[in-house]
């Protein structure tokens, strides 16, 4: 992690994740990463909410963890104790340096 990128990742956050289908039934997310650095929860632009295919009553947030962290679509980021469901994942390089941007989902 960059210390700029430090000073930015002020948050702690921890991830669930759904167990693999087994009987055709899907488990409840269980505790798959704790101790994630990422960024402040920051709305995103209603416009990109739009062409994602968002809708109310949802809201799109968007934070940036380091690229090494195994977050996937459809993980579940916990924070504050609420659960934000992954909606999608997508790199982003900052001063040479590939970051994930990840999208989240949050239910009104």
């Amino acid at each position: 992690m960059t210390s700029s990128f430090e000073h930015m990742a002020v948050l702690t956050v921890s991830t669930l994740r759904s167990p693999l289908v087994s009987g055709g039934k899907r488990a409840a997310p269980v505790t798959h990463l704790t101790g994630v650095a990422c960024t402040p929860l920051d709305p995103v632009d209603a416009d990109v909410s739009l062409r994602m295919g968002l809708n109310s009553p949802r809201e799109l947030l968007q934070t940036f963890v380091n690229n090494d962290v195994d977050i996937v679509e459809g993980d579940r980021l916990v924070y504050g104790g609420k659960e934000y469901p992954v909606y999608a994942v997508a790199d982003w390089v900052w001063r040479d340096t590939t970051y994930r941007n990840l999208f989240l989902e949050d239910i009104k």
